[in-house]
């Protein structure tokens, strides 16, 4: 370093001294034990003489100065110092993943010797210096990047579940194990015992809502179909209620983790839980509550549901998961709780873990000194502090400490002080009420797998809670036992494929990853659902966006009938829209619907516009053989254009879209399959030119329409763009376009895949267009090649005129003057059997899909005007409806009849999860409308407040068993929903309401819409007769009638 002195030779030691390193602290890696040791050694120099002192190093990690346990008890470090030889050495233990990458640096001082005479320069180096940071890596640990997904499949069929995991830092390998019903599972048929799900469960209705009662889901759990359950978003307040029977559960309550405390790395901790059988009756309401973890220190909050607040010295505690019977207003009381894990406490960096959240009793913090200590809460009181102390349901807030974790009697938080003297909080207790929760089980910082609920100390498995995460509510269902024959491979890799010809049976999955050489093995997967129904017409729905954004949907046609599929289904900018049989191979129904035409506006002078409406869109009915786990895929719904069909790579069917309309000339009808588009329409003027049925190739022309794309298609050799530079005859600015045979997506044509050709041998995800693998798609057999289809084929109109519309061959815009543009043409394959294909036949804007089975002629009038479900028909007068005849075919007008019960419970559970759902109802046999309902009104009816809506079309109760007061007596309701009192008078009901004989009102159906909560417009009623429809997503009402 330089010296800002005149340099004069002498024995004194003056003019310094100059102070470094001759070994800094390296980079160095924690060993398995969490312990990293860090080695310096100063050097310092006077001009001309030696040095006689000695040296004072002080060590940082993280940017904190750390000290030895020696000076101070709470530290995690040992400092060995040779003052006179200049050597430190810090040893660091506790240490885990998350300090991964932290900094470890030290300062050295001179200290002078007796003849020496030291002046404290400012300058680095003169005195004392800084040596470089070095990196610490911490101790390689099993980190799951991507969760195994519960899963139902049809009997016969294999399913694959699969997990991702790596070892951080530095890799590894990793050794897998699959468990069902905590059992090791191993390749090959075995024969084993799992729960029997043939007998009859009810279902569950879930409701969750905010902390403001708005609801946030709607949705219904078929305890047929699912051995388990454990999705209940920690914040939530769910309301939960069986129908159709009591449900035999093992629930388990697990609380919130406690928060952690960066100061020192001090880690956070688990919650508590507790567990038993219990039974959820028949019709009657719960509410399910789970916590999050604290946050940690620093950062503001405890954990949802009670956790004690976190400070800036000390986490948050976790707040409580916990079953509760219901109260009004879904108010949650200390009294009504039934099972309950608690939250464990926040940490800080003293060092002082937070104690475990209950179990029994929660666990005290771990703090050396005693008096800083936060307390657990137990059975009969809450934990003291020396913070503040808990109390029922909530853990007590940090002061300057680590708050205490939420429980049945909550923990208390830890002594005040700085970021290395605060004490942590106390856990929370768990609770289970033995008067309604049977064969108990409970735990400190984790929980009880008990395989399929059934005790058996041989399967029973304690798992570890993790350090500050959010809890959990689990429902295992209870039920006989029956032998099945699985066939396992994959039972020792990350993916498990699992085979039964068996059927009505499920169980609980998990997956045991270990390791050598890390620090936590094993680690273990989330538990999962695995249940095997009877194989159905199961359709699975996938769509994507061009952004890899990703929705599903499942339809079950065999028990719901007809599912119709439009832009509304996903929404408008998922382009993509795929579909295959789940289970089994079967022929499937598809009525394509595309979009009539647009009328095209025009000024006319100051006051107003006239224009010319759009051509009517096709139609085409035509039954295709799928076979199980085949890709198909439509284009055209979510932008209401033609509809494109590919089986694969291949294209097998086109229904063309109807043109334009011009100022003054309408557009031409679009062709059905195999049927020409209608020319455009208008005197004065070139209409647009008519689609025309071809057979598609490899090469395509895009429609003068695609010139308005941003940007423009990067074409193909020999492909094309209508505009005013193609010289070729047909191709100009007003023309349509011919689409390809075959996808031509640039990722895979690029990689040597032929357009025609599938993708691979086997079953593989979804690669979008910018060559994203989408990680939630089903694996399938695939051909399709996203990012070139040449789809857009219709002409663009000139003048005042309309563009054409899409098709196979599209219509071409209107020439000249203020003419129509014409329709696309149809096409097909050949491998798809055509039932009926028209000119034109839809007269609404919106492309659309109905898909069914077959059906023969008696039962095609079931279905009315583009997907209305008929479900309930009472042709004779005044017939009570409780008496009307419930069939598993077809409902047919003039009948007294209704859907059965699995059927109308189907329903419910697909209105409940999927927007657009509707019920109208009309006379029998009169397509007038009687009612308007109001958007989602099923869901609404669902969440009635008097009375919800029944899980049978017959189960209408009677008005004196449901407000005995109010002197109606013998009528009866269905549904309903009232602002004030359960009185049905006035004006603020709503419902569906049957008037009997001899009450001085004529019998029959009533409809009210007078409450907040309406399922219709306005109230109408006296209707001795009745048509109940069921209207899916996009599919429009009747019209006509006076309503």
């Amino acid at each position: 370093m330089m010296n800002f002195f005149q340099i004069t030779p002498t024995e004194l030691h003056l003019n310094g001294p100059n102070v470094g390193f001759s070994s800094v602290p390296l980079d160095a890696s924690a060993a398995i034990t969490g312990v990293a040791t860090f080695t310096a050694i100063g050097t310092a120099s006077f001009p001309y003489n030696n040095v006689n002192g000695s040296y004072k190093f002080d060590w940082y990690y993280d940017g904190v100065n750390i000290k030895d346990t020696a000076d101070d008890s709470n530290s995690n470090a040992t400092i060995e110092t040779d003052g006179v030889l200049g050597i430190s050495t810090l040893t660091i233990s506790g240490l885990r993943g998350t300090d991964n990458k932290k900094k470890v640096y030290v300062i050295t001082d001179y200290i002078q010797g007796p003849d020496e005479s030291i002046i404290d320069y400012p300058g680095e180096g003169i005195g004392k210096s800084t040596s470089i940071e070095a990196t610490l890596t911490a101790p390689p640990s099993i980190v799951i990047t991507k969760q195994p997904r519960s899963a139902v499949v049809g009997s016969g069929n294999t399913v694959t579940f699969d997990i991702e995991a790596e070892i951080i830092p530095d890799g590894g390998t990793i050794r897998y194990q699959w468990q069902l019903d905590n059992e090791n599972l191993s390749n090959g048929t075995t024969f084993r015992s799992v729960l029997d799900s043939g007998a009859e469960f009810p279902i569950m209705k879930v409701i969750g809502y905010d902390s403001s009662n708005n609801i946030l889901e709607n949705f219904t759990l078929d305890w047929k179909e699912l051995s388990e359950y454990r999705d209940f978003i920690p914040t939530r307040t769910y309301v939960v209620e069986v129908e159709g029977a009591d449900l035999v559960a093992y629930c388990t309550a697990l609380g919130g983790g406690g928060g952690a405390s960066d100061t020192r790395s001090v880690k956070g901790t688990a919650g508590g839980s507790y567990s038993g059988d219990f039974t959820f009756k028949n019709g009657q309401k719960y509410i399910i509550r789970v916590g999050t973890a604290g946050n940690t220190a620093g950062v503001s909050g405890g954990g949802i549901f009670g956790g004690g607040a976190s400070t800036p010295n000390g986490g948050g505690g976790g707040g409580y998961t916990g079953l509760f019977f219901w109260s009004s207003g879904n108010a949650v009381t200390w009294e009504n709780t039934i099972l309950m894990g608690g939250g464990g406490g926040g940490s800080t960096g003293d060092p002082d873990t937070g104690g475990t959240g209950g179990g029994r009793v929660g666990n005290p913090s771990q703090n050396h000194y005693e008096d800083r200590r936060g307390q657990g809460g137990t059975q009969t009181e809450a934990g003291s502090g020396p913070g503040n102390a808990g109390g029922k349901l909530f853990g007590g807030d940090g002061d300057g400490s680590g708050g205490g974790g939420a429980g049945y009697y909550g923990g208390g938080s830890g002594s005040p002080g700085g970021p290395i003297s605060a004490g942590g909080g106390g856990g929370g207790s768990g609770y289970a009420n033995t008067d309604h929760v049977t064969f108990v089980a409970h735990s400190n910082g984790g929980w009880l797998d008990r395989a399929g609920g059934v005790r058996d100390a041989e399967k029973d498995v304690p798992r570890r809670a993790g350090m500050q995460e959010d809890g959990f509510f689990r429902i295992v269902r209870k039920g006989a036992l029956k032998s099945v024959a699985t066939t396992i491979s994959g039972a020792s890799t990350p993916k498990l494929t699992i085979f039964s010809n068996d059927e009505n049976f499920g169980g609980s999955i998990i997956c045991k990853l270990s390791a050598d050489n890390v620090q936590e093995s094993p680690v273990y997967s989330n538990s999962i659902s695995y249940d095997v129904t009877p194989a159905r017409d199961i359709l699975e729905f996938e769509a994507y966006t061009n952004d890899n954004k990703y929705k599903s949907v499942t339809s079950d046609i065999e028990l719901l009938g007809e599912f119709v599929l439009n832009a509304e289904t996903f929404g408008s900018e998922y382009g993509i829209i795929q579909f295959h049989a789940r289970d089994k191979d079967f022929t499937v129904r598809l009525t394509m619907n595309a979009a009539k035409g647009s009328p095209q506006y025009f000024p006319v002078g100051p006051t107003g516009a006239t224009y010319a409406e759009g051509g009517d869109g096709g139609k085409s009915v035509i039954d295709i053989k799928l076979n199980r786990n085949e890709e198909y895929t439509i284009l055209g719904v979510s932008n209401n254009s033609a509809l494109f069909l590919y089986r694969k790579a291949n294209l097998i069917a086109v229904v063309g879209k109807g043109g334009n309309g011009g100022r003054d000339g309408a557009g031409g009808r679009g062709g059905g399959v195999n049927v020409n588009g209608e020319g455009g329409l208008g005197g004065a003027g070139r209409p647009g030119l008519a689609g025309q049925v071809i057979t598609p190739t490899l090469t395509g022309v895009w429609g003068s329409q695609a010139n308005r794309l941003v940007p423009l298609p990067t074409l193909y050799s020999g492909d094309t763009i209508c505009g005013d530079d193609n010289p070729n005859e047909g191709q100009r600015r007003t023309d349509g376009g011919r689409t390809i045979s075959c996808t031509k997506g640039r990722n895979f044509v690029d990689a040597g895949i032929a357009p025609c050709s599938d993708i691979s041998t086997g079953e593989v995800q979804f690669t979008n267009t910018d060559g994203t693998l989408v990680q939630d798609s089903s694996p399938l057999y695939r051909g399709f090649k996203a990012g070139y289809t040449v789809t857009v084929t219709g002409g663009a109109f000139d003048g005042e005129c309309g563009d054409g519309g899409a098709g196979v061959n599209g219509g071409g815009g209107g020439r000249s003057g203020t003419t129509g543009g014409g329709g696309g043409a149809g096409y097909a394959d050949g491998s798809v059997e055509v039932i009926s294909s028209t000119l034109g036949g839809n007269n609404t804007t919106n492309s659309f899909i109905v898909f069914g089975q077959p059906t023969s002629g008696v039962e095609e009038g079931l279905f009315i005007d583009a997907g209305r479900i008929l479900i309930l028909s009472c042709a004779t007068p005044s017939r009570n409806p409780t008496t009307l005849q419930k069939v598993s075919g077809k409902v047919l007008l003039d009948t007294d009849t209704c859907i059965d019960d699995a059927r109308w419970q189907a329903f419910l559970n697909l209105a409940s999860t999927t927007d657009g759902y509707r019920l109208t109802a009309t006379r029998n046999n009169n397509f007038e409308k009687i009612i308007t309902p109001t958007d989602n009104n099923i869901r609404k009816m669902l969440n009635a407040n008097r009375l919800t809506l029944s899980t049978s079309l017959t189960g209408w109760q009677q008005w004196k068993d449901v407000a005995p007061t109010t002197g109606y007596d013998t009528d009866l309701i269905l549904a309903w929903d009232e602002d004030t009192g359960f009185a049905g008078t006035g004006s603020d009901y709503s419902g569906l309401y049957w008037n009997a004989p001899g009450t001085g009102y004529t019998p029959g159906f009533a409809y009210y819409g007078g409450s907040g909560n309406h399922p219709f417009f306005v109230t109408n009623y006296h209707f001795e007769t009745a048509n109940w429809w069921i209207l899916p997503p996009g599919v429009p009402d009747f019209s006509g009638g006076t309503v």
